[in-house]
């Protein structure tokens, strides 16, 4: 239980980042490369060659940015507010992870070991 309450917790925290990377257009210029930096800042420091590879092959599914903003605003050409949406998001959203992660650590249910 302890390890799939960290893991759903660092996955949460990756979906975060990548909301927030998109929402700064000057960070990343596609999906892939916002789901990258996400990667790299939350789940990589805790994944070894295996999980590291599998997570690249992952990122060969990724949609265009085209693709996946269109997605988002579903027909709204608003991009200015999607992107105030989007860190709205993940500023919310870290709240809640810092929460979970506060209790976690009280229960002495978080570690931070390489898979």
């Amino acid at each position: 239980a302890r390890a799939e309450a960290m893991w759903r917790d660092a996955g949460a925290a990756e979906a975060a980042e990548a909301a927030a990377q998109a929402s700064v257009g000057e960070v990343c210029t596609t999906v892939g490369e916002c789901a990258n930096a996400a990667y790299a800042s939350t789940l990589k420091p805790y994944h070894g060659f295996l999980a590291s590879s599998a997570f690249s092959v992952a990122l060969l599914a990724v949609p265009s940015a085209k693709g996946f903003v269109g997605a988002m605003l579903g027909g709204d050409d608003n991009t200015a507010r999607l992107q105030k949406d989007l860190s709205d998001f993940a500023s919310k959203w870290r709240q809640v992870l810092e929460s979970v992660k506060a209790k976690l650590e009280e229960k002495d249910c978080w570690f931070e070991d390489v898979v």
